[in-house]
């Protein structure tokens, strides 16, 4: 899957609860760890997060079947 839920805000804004990554840009290395260098987006809840982890991912999915 090109596009994953991370269960915290990678902008590190305290009311988000849950990222989605494009894994194909990679993770860099920072003074916490290994950290994704970028995310899609960001939201409030993991349900809103899973249906647009999973649209993107089937989205993609289609296009690489053309």
């Amino acid at each position: 899957m090109r596009y994953i839920i991370e269960d915290e805000s990678l902008s590190a804004h305290c009311c988000f609860g849950w990222s989605i990554v494009d894994t194909t840009v990679g993770k860099i290395d920072t003074i916490h760890g290994p950290q994704w260098a970028d995310h899609i987006c960001e939201g409030f809840e993991e349900k809103y997060a899973i249906l647009i982890c999973d649209a993107l991912n089937k989205l993609e999915n289609e296009q690489s079947n053309l």
